[in-house]
């Protein structure tokens, strides 16, 4: 299963919803976290999870949410695909 998060300037959500995806009793995933660009302290939160079931993408520039949703899917190696949107849990 792969879990695509896009994720632009969510410093004060993307930790939680990490944190809801590890915390499932479900563990054979991939979590697919691509971050557009972000400007605030969002890389510096992805950088302290060492997960190997977590797989970052990070962009330099910020191409928008429709531009990132496509691209996410070429990421997904599961079998189903699930979207959790950066301020979920």
């Amino acid at each position: 299963m792969s879990i695509l998060v896009l994720s632009y300037n969510r410093a004060k959500y993307i930790g939680e919803a990490i944190d809801s995806v590890l915390a499932q009793t479900y563990q054979n995933f991939e979590l697919v976290i691509i971050d557009d660009g972000s400007t605030d302290d969002t890389r510096e939160i992805l950088s302290a999870y060492t997960d190997s079931r977590i797989k970052l993408v990070l962009h330099t520039e910020n191409a928008g949410l429709h531009a990132r949703r496509a691209e996410s899917l070429t990421y997904a190696q599961g079998v189903y695909t699930a979207v959790l949107d950066s301020d979920d849990v």
